[in-house]
Parts: structure tokens; C-alpha cells; sequence
């Protein structure tokens, strides 16, 4: 369990840092809110960090679900959403939020 909350405290940390990174890269510009074409492309950098993120969200899921597994699975399967969730979009959203309110609306 500690070794899994490990890695999904590191897949946040690179998940945040490469989207802080493009939040750097455009800002001069609004970010898209899910998925869509960024002013300037997305370094290989971000990729690696976002890269990172997800395959450190699900190793660090599935080993902390994997403690729970045997007495509560329905618990398990929760933490392991929680775990990929939570730290793979949420971050995106809040930063690409901070950075779209200090840009104004293009009509």
C-alpha cells in the first residue's frame, strides 16, 4: 500500500509539472478544456511527464487496490478510478482553469 500511494503521489507530480509546462509554453493564448489543438505544440518533455503520470497512476492504483482486493473488491476497483481520475485530470483542469481566467473570452 505504501509503495503504491508512492507512485501515485509521483504520477501526480508529473502529471501537475507537465501541465504546468504547457500552461508556460502557452501563455500568450487559452488553453482547451479537454482535448484540443494547443497554440504551440506540446514538447516532448510534456509528453514524457504526462506519459509518466498515467502509467505511474495505474501501477500506484493497482498495487493500493491490490491490498483491498481480497476483502473488498467493490473498494479496490474505487481506488483505482480514484487514483487514475484524480491524478491524471483533475490537475489538467484546475491549471488549464487558472490559466483561461487570466485571458479574456475571443468572440
Amino acid at each position: 500500500m505504501l509503495v503504491g500511494s508512492a507512485l501515485v503521489i509521483f504520477a501526480l507530480v508529473c502529471s501537475s509539472k507537465a501541465m504546468y509546462r504547457v500552461s508556460v509554453d502557452n501563455a500568450s493564448s487559452r488553453l482547451p478544456w479537454w482535448y484540443g489543438e494547443f497554440d504551440v505544440p506540446k514538447t516532448r518533455q510534456v509528453r514524457t511527464g504526462e506519459r509518466l503520470g498515467w502509467i505511474f497512476s495505474l501501477i500506484g492504483g493497482v498495487l493500493s487496490a491490490d491490498t483491498l482486493w481480497p476483502e473488498r473488491p467493490l473498494l479496490a476497483a474505487g481506488v483505482l478510478l480514484a487514483a487514475v481520475i484524480l491524478v491524471n485530470a483533475v490537475p489538467g483542469l484546475i491549471i488549464t482553469a487558472l490559466h483561461n481566467h487570466r485571458h479574456p473570452t475571443v468572440t
